[in-house]
């Protein structure tokens, strides 16, 4: 595993068992996470949100194979759910540098609905350019077509990882900015798991789960 991964002191949300969920389908079977963060649940997905530090931890997803394809919306919208002193506004990422990178990508829904929802700004992180657009978005297209070859849908769980020290954020309502990012596919021939660092120059890498699971508030299993 690249040695930025080992370098850094990362936020870890703290966690006991399971507790009650609104969208207990969208995660991985025997999931078990809980800390002090909010559930908002989707169509399709659904994202653990930080609310004192202003961050979404990570979404989980139920992807189904072969589904159709729909126009992408690029309505990006603040998340209502959300107090208003905490949740990102579009005017939070302009002039930045930095893209609206998606957790649950845009590409995954199926109908108008889900896409709307794709959009959410509590979907979003601010993510390098290079990153969102080259080789983070080859990994969801990979993983689109490991899912398309399955005869069932696959969860998938995308998640940032922060920095627990002296952090960099953005905008207004100071939208933190992670400092990598990791994504495990509940594949039947088991787990997969790939991590990349936040940056233009970065690589996305498959990792070991053992090696990844450190930095991951809940048990990869």
């Amino acid at each position: 595993m690249n040695r930025f991964i080992l370098a850094v002191a990362f936020l870890i949300v703290s966690y006991t068992a399971a507790s009650a969920s609104s969208c207990s389908q969208l995660y991985p079977n025997n999931f078990q996470y809980t800390g002090n963060t909010t559930e908002l649940c989707n169509s399709f997905y659904v994202v653990q949100f930080d609310e004192k530090n202003n961050i979404p931890l990570f979404s989980a997803e139920l992807l189904k194979p072969n589904q159709p394809s729909v126009t992408r919306s690029n309505d990006f919208h603040p998340d209502v759910r959300l107090n208003k002193e905490v949740r990102a506004e579009n005017s939070d990422y302009d002039a930045t540098g930095y893209d609206k990178g998606h957790m649950t990508p845009a590409e995954d829904a199926s109908t108008a609905q889900e896409m709307h929802d794709t959009f959410l700004l509590s979907n979003m992180t601010p993510q390098s350019p290079i990153l969102n657009r080259q080789p983070w978005r080859m990994l969801e297209e990979a993983v689109h077509k490991q899912v398309n070859a399955s005869s069932h849908p696959i969860h998938i769980v995308t998640g940032a990882i922060y920095s627990k020290g002296e952090f960099h954020a953005i905008g207004f309502h100071h939208i933190q900015i992670p400092v990598a990012y990791y994504k495990i596919i509940y594949l039947d021939s088991g787990i997969e798991t790939y991590y990349a660092v936040n940056s233009n120059s970065a690589v996305v890498q498959k990792v070991n789960a053992a090696d990844l699971q450190k930095y991951v508030p809940f048990t990869i299993r």
